[in-house]
């Protein structure tokens, strides 16, 4: 059972059958980043992209040249190589502090290059600042949510109340979730509650801020000093992280490899597990290109089990993935899908059945209860399946029973 795999659905990367059965049992913990977010219609920006727009908005000499580099590695791409870009050959025209933010840039410290800005245009935080207020104009152009957020809606539920935490400042998982008729609860910062393992403990968790009712930014995690302030001096992420990653699966889902977020996730994540020998097993559904065997061995080497997809046709992997988990969660809305799985699945003989058939068949079993798995034995009988499917149900709960070997 340790090593049981689940497959939902041509093409779609396995997902471990104990972090499936763990979400069911109210144990995961999915964590959202700016990746969910981009798909049409909400069509918001990652880090990236999101730097890129302020800089149109105040600075045209530096977005300038950050267009050039976006069009330089676009025709690199093109021709099937990976685009060199150095700093050095964009500085023309631009004063120190300009050529300082354009060289933190293509080295992927995009917190680091809106501090810079920030620091320039405004000396510094304030509500007043106009890399905030710009930001908060970028992120507030639209209110539509998009299939992912729908999905990661019905996921991210524990106890039948949204669970979900993200590192997002739009609003749109809460969106998903009320035109569910969930009524989540929103926290930000340090209205935060402590993770718990009591079932009060449930909503939407925005760990680096939200955009409030007046689409305020001033309390947004954007720059480097912010994530200081929330990562290491005050904390209230990185102690939200640490408390989380002892009671529940945490699943990433909309990161990249080189997102500033992620990076902090990571770190406060993997220092806990040196001092903690409870903390659970930890996931990321990563896309992976060509180099994928490099990058699923970097999640790896964080301690994360990544569950990869191949980043093609715009991550359509991904919606794929996870609007057919979303499906298969044990709910009475979901019930007419899992008897239409076990009558698919039975059709065939046991021996008969692929291994993927036989995987998914053992994990609609083994999460359910003991009701349903006598419905289940039911169905078999009242369809003519092989009396050897009846034998698998009986040899899957005395599995259980045993416990793991």
């Amino acid at each position: 059972m340790a090593d049981d795999v689940v497959t939902f659905g041509d093409g779609l990367p396995p997902i471990p059958e104990k972090l499936l059965l763990a979400r069911d049992r109210g144990e995961v913990l999915f964590i959202t980043g700016a990746g969910i977010s981009r798909p049409a219609p909400s069509s918001l920006p990652d880090f990236r992209e999101l730097v890129v727009q302020v800089y149109d908005r105040l600075d045209t000499a530096v977005a300038a040249k950050l267009h050039a580099i976006f069009k330089e590695e676009q025709k690199a791409r093109d021709a099937g190589s990976i685009s060199r870009t150095s700093w050095r050959d964009y500085t023309a025209g631009l004063n120190a502090g300009q050529q300082a933010e354009l060289r933190a840039f293509t080295g992927y410290e995009f917190d680091v290059v809106l501090g810079m800005l920030e620091r320039r245009l405004d000396s510094g935080a304030s509500s007043a600042s106009s890399m905030r207020k710009a930001v908060s104009e970028i992120l507030a152009r639209t209110r539509q949510t998009n299939e992912l957020h729908v999905s990661l809606a019905r996921l991210g539920q524990r106890f039948g109340r949204p669970f979900i935490a993200t590192t997002n400042f739009d609003a749109l998982l809460g969106t998903a979730a009320s035109r569910r008729k969930l009524s989540p609860k929103i926290y930000a910062l340090g209205a935060m509650p402590r993770p718990s393992r009591r079932k009060e403990f449930e909503g939407i968790f925005h760990l680096h801020g939200a955009l409030g009712k007046d689409d305020g930014a001033s309390d947004l995690v954007l720059t480097d000093q912010d994530f200081g302030d929330v990562y290491l001096r005050r904390r209230i992420a990185a102690e939200f992280i640490y408390d989380a990653a002892r009671i529940f699966h945490l699943v990433l889902v909309g990161y990249s490899l080189s997102d500033a977020p992620m990076r902090y996730l990571m770190n406060a994540i993997a220092g806990d597990e040196t001092h903690f020998a409870d903390i659970k097993a930890r996931y990321a559904i990563i896309p992976v290109g060509n180099d994928n065997a490099v990058d699923i061995a970097y999640w790896q080497a964080r301690g994360i089990v990544p569950i990869a997809y191949n980043q093609r046709d715009n991550h359509s992997q991904l919606r794929s993935l996870m609007r057919n988990w979303a499906e298969s969660i044990p709910s009475p809305a979901n019930d007419a899908w899992s008897r239409r799985q076990i009558r698919r699945i039975t059709s065939s003989t046991l021996e008969a059945a692929s291994e993927a058939d036989r995987s998914l068949f053992r994990y609609l079993v083994r999460r359910a209860t003991p009701s349903e798995r006598e419905s289940f034995a039911g169905l078999l009988r009242g369809g003519g399946a092989s009396a050897r499917w009846l034998g698998y149900i009986n040899e899957i709960t005395r599995e259980d029973v045993a416990g793991p070997r």
